[in-house]
């Protein structure tokens, strides 16, 4: 129905139905003046590394090797592809990132600057690649990257193989002058907690349930529920360590939640100026709010972006959740602005629509962003969460008080 696209309606009828059942990704954007635009994303078919994988995938777990093996860490090349797609089936069989798995696909990525990408290549006639690593660039301009891809080959575990590929993606990170990077690690174990802590990344947003039930590492056991993640985060600015008055950026926190985000900035050791809600300056515009909504099917998932606040901000968002859980989205997160004072007003509004605090997201070309969850019928295993670090744990337990799906359970 074009007329509530243009009213800013959620999208009804057998055209949204298609477009979530045929496209792997479908992104609503709103242009404000210019308009709005739908970006529908489907992956091509591409012959997948399969053979090469299964013909490479030991018939029993291999056992680590007891001795060091020595070697090289080098930039990917196109080349390379198929190898890190056999790499990638030993960590993770073929649970990882899709295209990971696409040899023309990961290559072009490379080629375009999407992915920087480095290997550990044993020092050996074969020349085997035993380990991978990655900085994804979604957008170039925004001078931030997702440390990720990251996987090592069982039998080569342990050697040290990622921690020095990190180093090398550290050194890409200042060359290209990024303004931080991130990461995400899984809670399933503490690996990749410790290895990004180690790299000097911090905890500072807890996405439960972000990762679908299906998703599962070879080396641990698969649990039926969905998979929680931790975002990690590295501010790379000078000024971010020296605390510069000038520099310090403003933050409208809601009042029900500083204490925490306090406590967040401290860990991140960045020097914010927290500003109080002023009335004169929160209310509402008469024009439009403008509300970017991105989807993805295949994790039933979904993400709601609060670009400016408008008339109508928080019954868009309503109605938008309601449409999202009728389409069985499981898990759909909330992201608001924290430089805008209307955050701090509107938060507990939508609050009472059942989204709640699961921590904060700096480095956003747009702000740092305060993020909210809401879980559609979805009971999160608090117990089965393994965290590294004292302040993870800190700010679960502040989440987990703060679940209304937990306390609804509790209270029947």
């Amino acid at each position: 129905n074009p007329e509530s696209l243009k009213k800013g309606a959620p999208v009804q009828g057998l055209g949204w139905y298609l477009m979530q059942r045929s496209m792997d990704e479908v992104i609503f954007q709103n242009l404000g003046p210019e308009g709005k635009e739908i970006q529908l994303i489907k992956y091509l078919y591409a012959e997948a590394a399969e053979e090469e994988t299964e013909a490479a995938a030991p018939a029993e777990k291999e056992e680590p090797v007891k001795k060091s093996v020595p070697f090289k860490v080098r930039k990917s090349k196109p080349s390379d592809t198929i190898e890190i797609a056999k790499c990638a089936y030993d960590a993770y069989g073929y649970s990882y990132k899709e295209y990971v798995y696409y040899p023309e696909r990961l290559g072009k990525m490379m080629e375009e600057g999407g992915i920087i990408s480095y290997v550990a290549v044993a020092k050996n006639g074969k020349q085997e690649i035993m380990a991978h690593a990655a900085i994804i660039v979604d957008d170039p301009a925004e001078k931030i990257g997702e440390m990720g891809m990251a996987f090592t080959k069982q039998a080569y575990q342990g050697l040290g193989c990622g921690k020095k590929i990190g180093l090398y993606l550290v050194k890409e990170i200042l060359q290209h002058r990024f303004r931080g990077w991130y990461a995400y690690a899984t809670t399933s174990h503490l690996f990749s907690q410790k290895t990004a802590f180690k790299n000097g990344a911090r905890d500072c947003c807890i996405l439960l349930g972000d990762a679908p039930a299906s998703r599962k590492n070879q080396n641990f056991s698969a649990a039926p529920e969905r998979g929680t993640r931790i975002y990690y985060f590295f501010n790379t600015q000078l000024s971010a360590f020296l605390g510069l008055s000038f520099r310090k950026k403003k933050i409208y926190a809601p009042p029900q939640h500083i204490e925490i985000i306090q406590k967040i900035y401290a860990h991140l050791k960045e020097k914010v100026a927290f500003q109080s809600e002023a009335d004169d300056s929160t209310d509402l515009p008469d024009t439009p709010a403008l509300i970017d909504t991105y989807t993805k099917p295949s994790r039933q998932s979904a993400k709601i972006r609060v670009k400016e606040y408008g008339a109508g901000a928080v019954q868009k968002i309503e109605r938008l959740v309601k449409k999202l859980c009728v389409d069985k989205f499981e898990v759909i997160s909330l992201y608001l602005n924290l430089h805008d004072p209307l955050t701090a007003k509107l938060t507990a509004e939508f609050e009472s629509l059942c989204f709640f605090f699961i921590g904060i997201m700096p480095g956003a070309k747009s702000g740092d962003q305060l993020v909210l969850q809401y879980l559609n019928n979805i009971l999160i295993n608090y117990e089965g969460i393994q965290l590294y670090s004292e302040f993870t744990k800190e700010l679960l337990d502040y989440i987990r008080e703060r679940d209304p799906v937990r306390e609804s359970v509790q209270d029947a």
